[in-house]
């Protein structure tokens, strides 16, 4: 994700390092691990679809801050958390990439700042991948502290600060069934609301 304010400041030879050294970061331990890079990488695209397959279950639902999550559990609700929810296919995958890429395309062409730029990433980052957990939500600490640093402020950063600070309070305990907690459906709409204001203002 950081890497994308790096080519908004055209800092070309850092965005080469920091390319090179995420790569070198993620070969290596393959490399190190026993059974070589080919077999490490088909084990862990197995463990990815078998953990995959049970995405649309009440099990995983638990702790998600996605859009999926957030559509599967309003889906279960109705159906009274009875059967299975509803499984994404590629059409999803292909739909959050163009998703990403035109998010990208914009912040690097308008030249956003660091804190609009990094909210709308990294929620982004958090609400489309069909699994993601709301341990993730401390990515958001970084654009937090980028938010409290600024002088002028912005319409609807009232509004923001908000939102923030309702994200971050904890909400698993209140429970609606089967262990689904109110946080399943609160903390995507809101990370959504915190996009669209970026994004409108």
């Amino acid at each position: 994700v950081l890497i994308v304010l790096l080519v908004r400041d055209r800092k070309i030879w850092q965005t080469i390092s920091v390319g090179v050294l995420s790569a070198v970061l993620t070969i290596v331990p393959l490399l190190i691990f026993k059974g070589g890079v080919v077999n490490n990488v088909e084990w862990m695209l197995q463990s990815l679809s078998n953990f995959n397959a049970n995405a649309a279950g009440l099990s995983s639902l638990r702790y998600h801050c996605t859009i999926a999550g957030l559509v599967n559990t309003l889906y279960l609700f109705g159906s009274g958390f009875t059967g299975e929810g509803i499984h994404f296919g590629l059409w999803y995958v292909a739909l959050s990439f163009l998703i990403m890429m035109a998010a990208v395309f914009v912040i690097i062409y308008y030249r956003w700042s660091e804190h609009d730029a990094l909210l709308v990433l990294i929620s982004l980052m958090i609400l489309l991948p069909q699994i993601s957990y709301d341990y993730r939500l401390i990515h958001l600490l970084l654009p937090l502290v980028l938010f409290l640093m600024i002088r002028d402020r912005l319409p609807g950063d009232a509004i923001l600060a908000v939102l923030y600070g309702v994200l971050l309070i904890p909400k698993d305990y209140w429970v609606m069934e089967h262990a689904v907690s109110v946080s399943v459906v609160l903390n995507p709409l809101i990370l959504i609301a915190m996009v669209v204001i970026v994004v409108m203002r």
